[in-house]
């Protein structure tokens, strides 16, 4: 009876530590959130350029050098270009919906650490 009794504690225990293991293995949350939105961020450059051309008092006789006929008249030009700063991001992790703002696309999902946060450095 003692080696039926061993044998009932030892089935015992070893589907204690079998229900622990798979309790760790599968209790954990998503790994990933997925990113529902990625919304580029642009700001306009406004750059400023000096034109400048030569003016002649006569128009039918060309300028000579030096003649203080020709002047130079210059005027400021501003180039305007668009630069992309970062992305506005719509993010689900199981049902909550948060918005965050990167500084780069993240794809189609973004990791999360152990605690369910939000890894936001390039691995």
């Amino acid at each position: 009876m003692n080696q039926t009794m061993l044998a009932g504690v030892g089935i015992v225990a070893a589907l204690g530590l079998a229900a622990t293991a798979s309790l760790t293995v599968f209790s954990h949350g998503p790994q990933f959130a997925q990113v529902v939105a990625a919304v580029p961020i642009t700001e306009t450059i406004t750059t400023p350029r000096k034109i400048c051309s030569t003016v002649v008092a006569n128009p039918w006789q060309p300028p000579a050098e030096g003649d203080p006929a020709a002047r130079q008249r210059c005027k400021i030009v501003y180039d305007k270009t668009r630069q992309q700063i970062g992305y506005n991001v719509t993010y689900r992790i199981a049902n909550q919906q948060g918005k965050i703002r990167m500084d780069r696309n993240p794809g189609s999902r973004i990791p999360l650490n152990k605690e369910g946060q939000l890894v936001l450095e390039r691995q």
